[in-house]
């Protein structure tokens, strides 16, 4: 018994790696967005503290970023699971949680790209998406931003 399961536990450990990714393969395009996001937030930010604000590049930062990303795609995951198992089909609470990560990174890319080029369209766009978000949630996102939670 003990040989027949050292000699079948890749397999078995490859079936349900595979199961798993067979689950959750629904969410992929939503996951890849918030990825992209993530990524082209990242590549800002680090280029904007770097080139503009003379900040010393950290890893710690592309660290704690991964971690924030890892955390928001075990939650979308999360949220995916409940809906199906659940059976709740008024809304993909998934889907709407992917798209609030998404779009928070893409306001904040936005206002990385704003202080690397100074260019007028992402200053436009930051505030277009702080509008919305104002709009649909009643958020300030100039008054809650962590800088201004610091002072």
């Amino acid at each position: 018994m003990i040989d027949w399961v050292y000699n079948h536990i890749y397999n078995a450990l490859c079936g349900l790696f595979f199961a798993i990714i067979g689950y959750f393969a629904e969410i992929h395009g939503a996951v890849h967005v918030m990825w992209a996001a993530l990524l082209f937030d990242l590549i800002a930010g680090i280029l904007a503290s770097v080139l503009k604000r003379k900040e010393r590049f950290s890893m710690s930062k592309i660290f704690i970023a991964i971690g924030r990303a890892i955390g928001a795609t075990v939650l979308v995951a999360l949220l995916f699971a409940m809906d199906k198992e659940m059976h709740q089909e008024i809304a993909a609470s998934y889907n709407i949680a992917a798209w609030l990560i998404s779009g928070f990174y893409a306001w904040s890319a936005s206002e990385n790209m704003d202080t690397l080029t100074g260019g007028r369209i992402f200053g436009m766009l930051k505030g277009f998406i702080e509008k919305r978000v104002e709009q649909n949630t009643g958020v300030d996102l100039k008054k809650d931003t962590i800088s201004d939670k610091s002072s």
